[in-house]
């Protein structure tokens, strides 16, 4: 089935819509196993058309972002300029935004377990943690906690 850039087509809505049909389509005795797997929150970091502006620009208040004092990592890093403000801020806001229709989703598949819901083991992880400005990168390639690190939470 072909998508397009209407609001319906959301890729995160699309698939969990797709995720309630196939757990709708499962005897309710039957074992299951689904993997969901949206590409929020993911560059481009386009949220949902009902989610843009629902979180607040606000700057991180860690001190790696924007690090001021880099003489403990290496050279290429050293040189690396501070990131705009305004692009960290906006990127977080915009990566939160796509985040909510993620919270639906889990919501919808919940829902649509029923009372399956209760024997189901649901795992939640990422594939890497992002930079976002922390000393003064973006991006998830580098050996520092914030690219490194990645949330594990099961529920049972």
């Amino acid at each position: 089935m072909a998508h397009g850039n209407a609001p319906g087509d959301y890729s995160t809505d699309v698939f969990a819509s797709y995720a309630t049909q196939f757990i709708d389509s499962t005897p309710a005795d039957t074992p299951l196993f689904m993997m969901f797997t949206p590409l929020a929150p993911h560059a481009p970091f386009k949220p949902a058309p009902i989610d843009v502006g629902t979180v607040p620009f606000a700057y991180p208040n860690a001190p790696d972002i924007n690090e001021k004092d880099m003489s403990d990592k290496p050279a290429w890093m050293q040189s690396a300029p501070t990131i705009d403000r305004r692009t960290i801020t906006s990127r977080t806001a915009r990566q939160k935004e796509t985040l909510r229709a993620v919270d639906r989703a889990v919501g919808q598949i919940m829902t649509a377990l029923g009372p399956r819901v209760s024997r189901t083991l649901f795992v939640f992880t990422s594939d890497n943690g992002l930079m976002l400005g922390s000393h003064r990168q973006f991006g998830k390639g580098l050996p520092h906690a914030r690219s490194s690190e990645v949330p594990l939470i099961m529920r049972w």
